[in-house]
């Protein structure tokens, strides 16, 4: 009887494994088990939506086969992305970080098994990546040299274990992130404000040590030609013993701010200091000591000292104080800590104390638009009806009626625009915001969400891409992104962003929307119905006649309501 031939073929080869999975399993194996299952299983679904194989997975290892060197090498970058932002909601203790390797060549393929150099390369690249990187070949470097979103720092030839031939290897990275810059051939300064510290020992203060962390958000997103991570993305950070090489490289930014902060009665100290991140040394710090009653004028003062190190002109720009009553924006800050719990409980605590600031001063903008939005929210996710979202409305436009400029009243006015069907009222409102301050969070997720619902689909990508630039860990963008994708009939490239999305946020209904939706169009029946299930855990009475109600044209052409139907949602 003659053997079957052996099958031959080119393919991108990803190997990936766990960085300390032995120190792991004898700490805690069944915590380590738990996890290795719960991220393979995540890597098994990139793969699979990048048109990938998984080949095999011992112990902590996966081995991968691709078609398509893109298909490999954007699933190489999503894997890191997918799996830091899981991470970050673990103790560190418990991570499970993984290094990448990528090679093109061709391999034997026998009872779906494959072999060859083309695979022990890809594993002995893997062995040299950084933790949370990706190292290729030049193979795989040679045929990605136009892709726009990819970059490549060589690291030289390499001498790998039973390979005779030396091998140029490649650090490949997301574009924005090549040297921490947006774009490489863009020389903008970009800076992230990690969550300042509270060392004054009383749990009570963390809400303002993290005000003073938003506030120097908010001040540098006023800066032309500063790029600044979102408050979002930057406060994954929390709590976390960082690196800074590894924090710039993950958000893709070339500094770094951080800080403490100590409140004593009316006494305040406030360190901070800036850091290159590729090179982890301080390029600026200082100590302020003051009273309580000159907390602007610090915040003023940092802002501007930043903006001197990184060598920006701003003049004699100043933010405005947004109150002059400390126990006004005390209740403010306050409220803040609650409403980014983003649970029922959380905003209708925040209700009140918006409120609160409101009466203690009533002329004060910000709280009257932050008051406004949690009715928004109110009308989003609990109460889809349009008390909710007019009573929300008539607060932000009070706001403005206070402050014609207050970039955030506009950003929620926006939003409350896209709920109530108005779209080009939706995306002048966050133009506007962003005239004002040209960093403001969100804004470019609500231009995208707009400009999506008005069919313009390559404007609403570029958006989202911006907001993402700016807040990499931001949920909801990638989500805004998918459903762009998903518009477009790219199903493949819409169900990556919205399994990273709910890996981001595990509860976060819409991404569940846009998942069911992707399996249904792609033919695949048993994981839309697994999605319509989360849907309908997260929400039991849920139905279309619900989204429909709750977000008036948010399905742009009536595809993504019959593929919900067809995969099991109730009508």
């Amino acid at each position: 009887m003659v053997a079957d031939p052996i099958e031959r073929r080119l393919v991108a080869v990803l190997s990936a494994d766990a960085v300390g999975y032995s120190r792991l399993m004898a700490a805690d194996p069944d915590a380590t088990v738990r996890t290795i299952g719960a991220y393979r299983q995540q890597i098994g679904l990139l793969v699979s939506s990048h048109a990938g194989r998984v080949v095999d997975s011992p112990g902590d290892n996966v081995l991968a086969e691709f078609g398509s060197v893109t298909g490999a090498a954007e699933c190489a970058l999503e894997l890191q992305r997918v799996l830091s932002a899981r991470n970050a909601a673990l103790p560190d203790e418990r991570r499970m970080v993984f290094r990448v390797g990528l090679h093109l060549a061709e391999i034997l393929v026998e009872d779906g098994r494959i072999y060859g150099d083309g695979v022990n390369i890809a594993a002995r690249l893997e062995a040299l990546a950084e933790a949370g990187g990706v190292l290729c070949s030049a193979t795989i470097r040679d045929q990605l040299r136009s892709h726009r979103g990819i970059g490549f720092e060589s690291i030289g030839d390499q001498s790998l274990k039973n390979i005779p031939d030396p091998v140029h290897a490649y650090q490949m990275v997301s574009r924005q992130n090549v040297n921490g810059v947006a774009d490489p051939a863009s020389q903008t300064p970009s800076i992230a404000v990690l969550p300042f510290d509270n060392v004054g020992g009383d749990p009570e203060q963390e809400y303002f040590a993290d005000g003073i962390s938003e506030d120097l958000i908010t001040d540098l997103c006023g800066v032309p030609g500063l790029l600044v991570t979102s408050r979002n993305s930057a406060f994954v950070y929390k709590g976390r013993r960082t690196v800074a090489k590894e924090v710039g490289r993950e958000l893709g930014v070339q500094y770094l701010l951080e800080g403490s902060v100590r409140r004593s009665g009316n006494r305040l100290r406030i360190t901070a200091q800036l850091v290159d991140a590729a090179s982890g040394k301080h390029t600026w710090a200082q100590r302020y000591d003051r009273e309580l009653a000159d907390y602007f004028t610090v915040q003023d003062e940092v802002t501007r000292e930043i903006v001197a190190a990184l060598r920006i002109h701003i003049g004699d720009r100043a933010q405005p104080v947004p109150t002059g009553d400390l126990e006004a924006y005390d209740l403010y800050l306050r409220a803040m800590a609650y409403f980014h719990r983003f649970d029922r409980e959380g905003v209708t605590r925040a209700r009140e104390l918006f409120q609160a600031a409101t009466r203690r001063d009533p002329d004060f903008a910000l709280a009257h638009a932050r008051l406004g939005d949690t009715y928004t929210m109110e009308h989003a996710v609990w109460a889809p009806d349009d008390a909710s979202l007019d009573k929300g409305i008539a607060l932000i436009e009070k706001a403005l009626a206070l402050d014609p400029n207050e970039p955030e009243a506009l950003v929620h006015l926006s939003r409350a625009h896209w709920f109530k069907g108005d779209y080009e009222a939706s995306a002048r409102e966050a133009k506007r915001a962003l005239e004002v301050r040209p960093g403001i969070g969100f804004a470019h997720e609500n231009i995208s969400r707009a400009l999506r619902s008005l069919g313009r689909f390559e404007e609403a990508v570029l958006a989202a891409e911006t907001e993402i630039r700016l807040d990499p860990h931001n949920a909801t963008a990638r989500m805004e992104r998918a459903a762009v994708a998903y518009f477009q009939c790219r199903y493949d490239e819409a169900l990556s962003d919205a399994l990273w999305s709910i890996q981001r946020a595990p509860d976060f209904l819409p991404s569940y929307l846009i998942m069911a939706s992707c399996y249904s169009a792609l033919a695949r029946p048993a994981e839309a119905a697994a999605a319509i299930a989360e849907i309908l855990r997260i929400a039991p009475n849920y139905s279309l006649g619900h989204m429909n109600r709750q977000v008036p044209g948010a399905d742009f052409d009536g595809r993504m309501g019959r593929e919900l139907l067809r995969a099991g949602l109730p009508a």
